[in-house]
């Protein structure tokens, strides 16, 4: 059992106690890594997918107007 020292009172008290004995001040929360890793490989994966749509979508107008333009006799690649 490690001491350390209160943020209010400035008395010992354990790593295992949720609030200081002496003035009641309660420990503030380390943040959740895994919370926040989750977000941003959550947030990776849809910008990601978005991107690779919009990706798709231009290249799917491109195709449409050469597939147009061969229709109307176009010969090769623009």
């Amino acid at each position: 059992m490690t001491m350390v020292i209160c943020k209010e009172c400035k008395a010992q008290i354990s790593t295992l106690a949720i609030a200081c004995l002496h003035c009641g001040a309660t420990k503030r929360k380390s943040p959740n890594y895994a919370v926040v890793a989750a977000a941003f490989v959550g947030l990776a994966l849809l910008s990601n997918t978005w991107m690779l749509w919009r990706l798709y979508e231009v290249e799917s107008r491109a195709n449409a107007g050469e597939i147009a333009h061969d229709a109307q006799g176009g010969h090769g690649r623009r």
